[in-house]
This record gives C-alpha cells, structure tokens and sequence, in this order.
C-alpha cells in the first residue's frame, strides 16, 4: 500500500510541474495576445510596451435604456494587453474629470477584466448624480488597468459612442 501511495504521489507531482512549465516562463516575449473578438493579434506590431506593465490599447462607452425600472446605463469596454499575458491583469478603474479640468468627479475599480477586454456598466446617478448618459460631454473619462503585480497602465481617454 506505501508503495503505491509514494507512485501515486509522485505521478501527482511530475504532472503538476509539467503543467506549471507549459506557459511562458519570466523574460520570455509574448509573441501574440488573444483580441476581443477571440482572434490573435501580434502584439510586437501594435503594441509597445515600456517596461513590464500593462498597456490600455482603447477604451470605448455607450449608454442604452436598461429598461423601465432601470433607466439609462452606461457601458465601459476597455482594450488592453500585458507582456506577461492578458491574465496577469486583475482589475480596471474609470476616472472621471470635469471637461478640460483637473477636477476628479468619481474614480472606481468597476472595471472587470478578462482575455484583454475589461467591461462595466452602471446606472444614471449611481456615482454622481451629475454624470448621466444625458450629460456624458461635460466630462472627460479615462481608464487605467492594473496587472497582479501592481504595475498600472498609462490612463487613456474613453471615447464616447453615439
């Protein structure tokens, strides 16, 4: 029975170090990343990294209706991609300023990230009452992301979307 348990136990970890071997080891460059629409793009060719963190590639919003009880909900989508894999990302944040001014209206990690795409939505008057899909020209908004090592991209304008 010991030695079998020792032969179980031993095929265990020879698999597990295999299966942590199988992905990209720390230095090596990523050749491609996975796009939002489940296709590869070369990452060498479009994107630059400077250094190890992650890179916001675009960010883009739109408000629809939610529904009678809902109101009007803004949606975030945010491209983005990591030298380490579009995994190590753990969360995106939305600032919002006042058009043209240093003024920070609301800041927040609701951006939840995944394969190189982040999304979050909210309702009218959820963060401000003053920021609504009504009056989305009035402000500036901007997305950062931030990868598991605390490494945060460069903020990047979020255009809006009629």
């Amino acid at each position: 029975m010991w030695n079998w348990s020792v032969r179980w136990m031993s095929l265990v970890g020879i698999v597990g170090l295999v299966a942590c071997g199988a992905g990209k080891v720390d230095g090596e460059d990523a050749d491609t990343a996975e796009s939002a629409g489940g296709g590869a793009f070369d990452v060498d060719e479009e994107i630059e990294f400077d250094g190890d963190g992650p890179v916001v590639i675009s960010g883009r919003m739109w408000c629809d209706s939610g529904g009678e009880s809902a109101g009007m909900i803004t949606f975030f989508e945010v491209r983005y991609a990591d030298p380490q894999g579009n995994s190590d990302v753990e969360f995106g944040e939305v600032a919002v300023y006042a058009t043209g001014s240093t003024t920070e209206v609301f800041r927040d990690e609701m951006l939840v990230c995944r394969s190189g795409t982040c999304e979050a939505t909210y309702r009218d008057g959820v963060y401000d009452s003053s920021v609504t899909c009504s009056t989305v020209d009035r402000f500036d908004f901007f997305a950062t992301v931030t990868d598991r090592s605390g490494l945060q991209s460069e903020a990047v304008t979020i255009e809006w979307e009629d």
